[in-house]
């Protein structure tokens, strides 16, 4: 932090010269504190939304049903079960197994071990270890 201060004799009192406010100095131009160019906001395309057929839609439902019901079970927001994102990429993809889980965004090896079963029951798929 710097502090600048201005301190008047009588003669520039009497004269009132003009402090301009946030310069340096009233003999400078530059401003006290330089605008910082800001970097650029480089605007990432949105990923294309995954369109499912109606099979598809029907699994994504009853894995929605199942998520929300074992959220109510465990005590826990139906997100930290699984987000709305990752029932659909479960349902557009072909899981067979709970380590097919773990290409889902959002499913790590916990929560493939701890719900894979459940979600193949689902999805009526057996589950099977690659």
């Amino acid at each position: 932090w710097s502090v600048l201060a201005f301190y008047e004799d009588e003669k520039q009192s009497a004269a009132k010269i003009e402090k301009p406010s946030g310069f340096i100095s009233p003999l400078t131009d530059k401003p006290l504190v330089s605008q910082i160019d800001k970097p650029e906001k480089i605007e990432k395309p949105a990923p294309e939304p995954i369109v499912l057929t109606a099979e598809q839609e029907n699994d994504f439902n009853a894995l929605k049903k199942w998520r929300n019901d074992r959220a109510a079970q465990d005590g826990l927001a139906p997100y930290m079960i699984a987000h709305n994102e990752s029932l659909v990429q479960i349902a557009a993809l072909l899981v067979k197994s709970p380590a097919d889980l773990l290409q889902i965004k959002g499913f790590g090896e916990k929560r493939a071990q701890k719900y894979g079963d459940e979600i193949l029951k689902i999805l009526g798929r057996e589950a099977r270890d690659e």
